[in-house]
């Protein structure tokens, strides 16, 4: 897929880039996990005039740094959803999307409310190609306790601590 990026910096937490489409935003990913996503993902980069994008990764950049600094609770962003594994992980990161700010929920019951496993449901969770703009480091383990999260447990918990999400 065609991609142009940038990469949002922040006194917060690491460098975290994303890559737009000309469809929306398609990725993202934080600095050590850059070259395993553009790899998995099949990205290519492109500059943002040739995909007439610039609009789109700007918009991304405020709203993300807006984000990051505590003055922003909620994105609206054109999501490219085409990256999506499957209709179940769409599904799946739907709800995940539903999670409001500050608050968590559990794989059991994302998996509950779509008639599925909690296995499932961290899977589909894990493979979250946009991570941050759709919130999977609010979903955690059943007993409260933190799974795993691509960019590390210390991002899912700054993240957290970020939105002063109670933890279960």
């Amino acid at each position: 897929m065609l991609v142009s990026s940038i990469e949002i910096k922040s006194n917060f937490i690491e460098p975290f880039t994303v890559y737009c489409s000309e469809f929306g935003l398609a990725a993202g990913s934080f600095r050590k996990n850059r070259s395993r996503i553009e790899k998995r993902l099949g990205l290519v980069r492109v500059s943002a005039e040739d995909l007439n994008n610039t609009n789109l990764l700007r918009i991304a950049m405020v709203q993300l740094r807006e984000y990051f600094s505590g003055a922003r609770k909620n994105f609206n962003l054109s999501i490219d959803y085409s990256l999506m594994t499957s209709e179940f992980q769409k599904s799946v990161l739907d709800e995940v999307s539903k999670v409001p700010y500050g608050s968590t929920s559990t794989y059991g019951e994302v998996a509950r409310l779509l008639n599925s496993s909690a296995r499932a449901v961290g899977g589909a969770n894990a493979d979250n190609p946009i991570p941050v703009i759709i919130p999977c480091h609010r979903i955690i383990g059943n007993d409260g306790n933190l799974r795993g999260y691509a960019g590390g447990i210390h991002l899912k918990e700054a993240l957290l601590r970020l939105e002063k999400a109670r933890l279960l």
